[in-house]
């Protein structure tokens, strides 16, 4: 097994995908995806790529070979101590990414995350001699990413359930960071902001490859030069470059992009306060608590809220089950009843024959 895995890091559709694609593609590699996803069992098999996700055919043949994965992975590592320090312990965590590691045999490991940016102290603190590349992408573009397959109705719902866990995720931190409970009215993009600012902090002060996805990767091939980190070579690079594939870029409008940018403004105000723009990652959270008494007397969960919000997310779920079993019947319906002419006509035939 190669002592210096390789470790992706970023938020949801911050390009992170496109790189382990990238790692996937070259000989000498052992690239999983995603080993953190709550559902993984379920998407090795059921899942296939997402129509954006250019070129990809299979993200789980890393999986496909491996034997015990269940004895190893817990949905608990995707969904729950989403925040992680060095001083921070998880055996079981710790056990299944080094299982992960082991299976990538003489190949040199490659491990996608989209949710281990918040934990990225504790992954250095138990894997030194990893190379950790972070992802950060222009977050008005990112916003949209994660939002566009969502309802119009619900598009700025901070209490939506959306495919990327915004909701999810401020339930579980909301404890540490009592400003990401919910609150009536207020729009998403205010703890989508919250969480990137956050994310980006630590990517930014810890990773030892920064790739910003607009400016290193759309707008130009900055990013070549900066994978000549992990050793790879020209040949290599020119396969990388082939694999380049350039998305419409979203164009916001200007009253969206005022609204946006005022909430931006106030979430950098209210990080500023709070000393976590500035010492997150450097200090303890007791540390910063004590130096900025003023913001952080003032804070306090809102335990109720996050509980009715997610247990109302939770029969929203339900419903939409509710709807797609419904719709699946139907269908299955209505093509039990277009067969049965056929089956009729078949029934007559051997009647017939005897």
């Amino acid at each position: 097994m190669k002592t210096n895995p390789i470790f992706i890091l970023g938020r949801f559709r911050s390009g992170t995908s496109h790189f382990w694609h990238i790692f996937n593609q070259l000989d000498g590699f052992r690239a999983w995806y995603e080993p953190l996803h709550p559902q993984l069992l379920s998407q090795i098999k059921y899942t296939a790529p997402k129509a954006d996700h250019v070129n990809i055919k299979d993200y789980w043949s890393a999986y496909r070979t491996v034997e015990n994965l269940s004895d190893y992975h817990a949905v608990r590592f995707g969904s729950q101590r989403l925040y992680l320090t060095a001083r921070d312990s998880w055996p079981e965590l710790r056990q299944y990414l080094d299982f992960l590691l082991a299976a990538s045999d003489d190949n040199r490991p490659v491990l996608q995350f989209n949710r281990m940016d918040f934990r990225i102290q504790w992954l250095v603190n138990n894997y030194p001699a990893a190379n950790i590349v972070y992802l950060k992408r222009n977050p008005l573009q990112l916003w949209n990413s994660q939002r566009k397959h969502i309802p119009e109705l619900h598009h700025d719902d901070e209490s939506y359930a959306d495919a990327y866990e915004l909701m999810q995720w401020c339930a579980d931190l909301a404890p540490i960071w009592p400003f990401l409970a919910p609150q009536p009215g207020r729009h998403a993009f205010y703890r989508f902001y919250l969480i990137y600012r956050l994310s980006v902090v630590l990517g930014q002060q810890y990773a030892d490859v920064v790739i910003d996805l607009d400016e290193d990767v759309f707008n130009s091939d900055a990013y070549l030069n900066k994978l000549k980190a992990f050793g790879l070579d020209d040949d290599s690079l020119k396969k990388v470059h082939a694999l380049k594939s350039i998305p419409k870029r979203y164009v916001i409008s200007d009253q969206d992009l005022q609204e946006l940018a005022e909430i931006m403004t106030e979430v950098d105000a209210l990080l500023d306060e709070s000393g976590l723009l500035d010492n997150l990652g450097s200090q303890s959270l007791d540390k910063i608590k004590q130096d900025h008494p003023e913001f952080w007397q003032q804070q306090s969960l809102d335990a109720k809220a996050v509980i009715a919000e997610l247990n109302h997310s939770w029969h929203q779920e339900q419903a939409e089950k509710i709807r797609l079993l419904a719709e699946l019947n139907d269908a299955q319906k209505q093509m039990d009843d277009k067969q049965m002419p056929d089956r009729q006509l078949a029934d007559r035939t051997i009647k017939t024959d005897e």
